[in-house]
């Protein structure tokens, strides 16, 4: 009997502590600056400005932004074009891409054990491992690339994985599989790549596919973003949107003055460490009462463990690297951790269904947990969570300048990134990067009052606004 959601109170309850984790603060103001940029790009191409292939951020900055491909952008924009401009439109995308990686890493563990229900049944374990890292809520919370992406890396682990285990030649899985890396690639080039090693990974290392349709497979996979990226080169706008992102990105990457973000290169292996000790001192416990460790499991814990670093170690080849960048590996590290534990798991699990207190306990708990999070989340929607002055000074700033205005600034207003960020993303208005002058500008606090503007925002905090006097506007 396929296994539903609702029989098993430890899965809803891991689902219940997740959601708590994530969803109060996904919906409160406030957002890393990468994940407000790229709202901001999803949000113009929304409302018409700029093109799939030739986004735009501002009037002013980056009019056109090729930092990353254009995948999650063009998802965002369906969001932005159905749902409105809204506080919440990002949020809901976030948190539906939060479900999308839950039921594709279900996916993933369904096809690791998809003669044995009972074993299914023990996704709990790394479904706790990944969704109570802190990197994941985190990530989710601030709609970052990798959010996304995850998702297509997942699928395409998913779909080989059918594909090596279908008794024919596995021919549409793995061509579906090549479809989801493409889309992982789509979504922030060559880190999406990793899982087109699948099939010869898994051969190496499970020995239970043989070496013709593992080559095969492999063929197929990779085939089909060799030939999306083929004709993508013929197809001017889009040539030109990856000729700007290997100039304007993959370029600077490897310039360690302009984007290095650490000092070491094995900083992305520290954070993996720092973000999976929940996950590590659950696995020590559990390892305690685990009597014996077939080789079957053993060579699928190699192969995913080495699936998920194929997703990390390549980082380390700059300088920059952020905790975020692990969240498309981390899905198939955290079930490396969990497959040797999953007879272990079972017992656990057997234990909560035949007691029945400990069942009733369970749900009531989850349940406890689901209301306090909806509480907290009504309770907190709105609120800062992050750049709490800015945001008020924001929010000021929008009643009185026209929407889709160009304002002046002072330099160190210019370059505040989450600045621009949060004026385009409320209000669509942008910072000229000239020198103009405009009826309006900004500065921050302390700088020098600009000749010929008088302050308008007497309550704002680290962002005031002048509006240019009447004697300035007739010289």
């Amino acid at each position: 009997m396929a296994f539903r959601f609702f029989t098993n109170p430890i899965l809803l309850f891991v689902v219940a502590l997740s959601a708590a984790l994530l969803i109060p603060a996904l919906f409160m103001d406030g957002m890393f600056m990468d994940g407000l940029l790229y709202t901001c790009v999803g949000k113009n191409l929304g409302n018409g400005i700029g093109s799939f292939w030739d986004p735009q951020f501002s009037v002013t900055y980056m009019q056109s932004y090729h930092e990353q491909p254009p995948l999650m952008f063009g998802l965002l924009a369906v969001f932005f074009k159905i749902l409105g401009n809204g506080l919440y439109t990002e949020r809901i995308y976030c948190l539906l891409m939060a479900f999308a990686c839950f039921f594709t890493m279900r996916f993933v563990w369904n096809e690791i054990f998809h003669d044995n229900e009972n074993r299914k049944r023990q996704f709990w374990l790394p479904a706790l491992f990944f969704f109570c890292s802190p990197v994941t809520f985190w990530a989710y919370a601030n709609n970052v690339e990798e959010s996304t992406m995850v998702v297509f890396a997942l699928l395409s682990v998913g779909f080989q994985l059918r594909g090596i285990r279908a008794n024919n030649n596995g021919t549409v899985w793995f061509l579906l599989g090549g479809i989801a890396v493409t889309l992982s690639t789509l979504c922030k080039g060559l880190q999406g790549g990793f899982p087109i090693i699948v099939p010869l990974l898994w051969y190496f290392a499970v020995r239970t596919l043989n070496f013709r349709k593992a080559f095969l497979g492999n063929f197929l996979v990779v085939l089909v973003p060799v030939l999306f990226y083929i004709f993508a080169a013929l197809y001017e706008p889009a040539r030109n949107s990856y000729l700007s992102y290997f100039h304007d990105r993959i370029a600077t990457t490897f310039s360690v003055n302009e984007t290095a973000t650490t000092s070491s290169r094995f900083f992305i292996l520290f954070e993996l460490l720092l973000d999976t000790l929940p996950a590590l001192a659950i696995s020590a416990l559990l390892a305690l009462s685990v009597r014996r460790f077939s080789n079957e499991l053993k060579s699928r814990t190699v192969f995913f463990f080495a699936l998920g670093m194929a997703g990390i170690i390549p980082l380390m080849v700059t300088l920059e690297q952020r905790g975020f960048y692990l969240v498309t590996g981390l899905p198939f590290v955290v079930i490396a951790l969990a497959l040797p534990l999953t007879a272990t798991a079972e017992r656990i699990t057997q234990l909560v269904l035949e007691n029945k207190h400990l069942t009733r306990g369970l749900i009531s708990l989850a349940a406890i947990t689901l209301a306090g999070t909806l509480t907290a989340t009504i309770l907190l929607a709105g609120t800062p969570k992050r750049d709490n002055d800015m945001l008020h000074d924001v929010q000021i700033i929008r009643q009185l300048v026209p929407k889709g205005s160009v304002i002046g600034a002072d330099p160190a207003s210019a370059a505040n990134w989450s600045l621009l960020g949060y004026l385009n993303r409320y209000h669509d208005v942008s910072i000229d990067r000239k020198g103009t002058v405009l009826d309006y500008h900004i500065a921050a606090a302390g700088a020098p009052i600009p000749e010929g503007y008088t302050r308008i925002t007497p309550e704002s905090r680290v962002f005031h606004l002048y509006a240019k006097t009447s004697a300035s506007s007739q010289r």
